[in-house]
C-alpha cells in the first residue's frame, strides 16, 4: 500500500518535472524565432533527471484509502504474502500446527 503510493508520487513529480521542462522548451523555442534566422541555435537533446526522494505519507494517508473487501482472494494473498518471510522449517512447523477457525 505505502509503495503504491510512494509510485503514485514518483508519477506526480515525474509528470510535473516533465510540464516545467515542456514549458521552458516553449519559451526557447519562441525566443528563437524572434530572433535573426543565423543567430539561432540548434536544438540539443536534453538530460532528464529525476532526484529520489522518500516516501511522502502526507500526500495520500492510509486512512483515506477505501477499505478492501473481504474475499478469498485477498485471504489467499494475505496468508502467500505472510509466509513469503519464513524459512522453509518454519513453514513446515506451520502446516503442521492447527490453524483458528475463520471469523
Amino acid at each position: 500500500m505505502r509503495y503504491t503510493m510512494y509510485l503514485k508520487d514518483k508519477v506526480n513529480r515525474m509528470w510535473e518535472a516533465w510540464e516545467a521542462l515542456g514549458a521552458r522548451r516553449m519559451e526557447y523555442k519562441e525566443l528563437q524565432e524572434s530572433l535573426p534566422h543565423r543567430s539561432c541555435k540548434r536544438p540539443h537533446k536534453e538530460a532528464f533527471l529525476l532526484e529520489p526522494c522518500g516516501l511522502n505519507l502526507s500526500v495520500c494517508s492510509v486512512e483515506a484509502l477505501p477499505k478492501a473487501d473481504k474475499t478469498k482472494e485477498l485471504e489467499e494473498a494475505l496468508e502467500f504474502i505472510g509466509r513469503m518471510l519464513h524459512s522453509d522449517t518454519e513453514l513446515r512447523e506451520m502446516d503442521r500446527t492447527p490453524t483458528p477457525p475463520p471469523r
